[in-house]
């Protein structure tokens, strides 16, 4: 479903698995790829409220962590996929949205070290699209860019390393 862009049909299958789990049923165990299987379904989505239920599943992911659930923990998939979500909105809420996750990201990451929310090249193109859709200042879209470029002159880090993409991203913000 996930891959057919029925995230709603994904969203409830996963809902499911959870409601198994609670009842006792550990092979039912919904793991993070799970919960970011169908946040990338709706990313994928074009159903009006996609990135609303993006943010949703996070949500549910970070509250099941805050109350001791060690078996799911947002990762930078997860985030990347959600703020793909929001950059397909194009609204300037959504870049808003976009902007302050990367942000909250950037910062937990710098606090804790944790690899597996490391911003990536893709984390921040998809920031940068979120910008480029929602026509608001195009320079914000540029900063981004320069951030990562200066990220990249302290200590080299192919992970953030520019691409054409990201380029374009850029441009097409102008």
């Amino acid at each position: 479903w996930a891959q057919k862009g029925l995230a709603q049909n994904a969203e409830s299958v996963l809902l499911k698995m959870h409601q198994a789990y609670q009842n006792g049923n550990e092979a039912a165990k919904p793991l993070t790829l799970s919960f970011n299987t169908v946040c990338n379904a709706w990313a994928k989505s074009r159903k009006d409220g996609s990135a609303e239920r993006a943010l949703s599943i996070l949500n549910r992911m970070e509250t099941l962590r805050e109350n001791g659930e060690q078996y799911v923990k947002s990762d930078i998939f997860t985030y990347t996929s959600v703020i793909d979500a929001l950059a397909k909105q194009g609204t300037k809420e959504s870049a808003r949205k976009a902007q302050d996750l990367l942000e909250m990201i950037e910062e937990r990451y710098e606090t804790t070290q944790d690899p597996n929310i490391k911003p990536n090249i893709r984390t921040y193109t998809s920031v940068i699209n979120a910008i480029s859709r929602s026509k608001i200042r195009p320079q914000e879209a540029e900063e981004i860019l320069n951030r990562m470029e200066e990220k990249n002159k302290k200590i080299y880090d192919r992970e953030i390393q520019l691409d054409v993409v990201c380029f374009n991203a850029v441009l097409n913000a102008w």
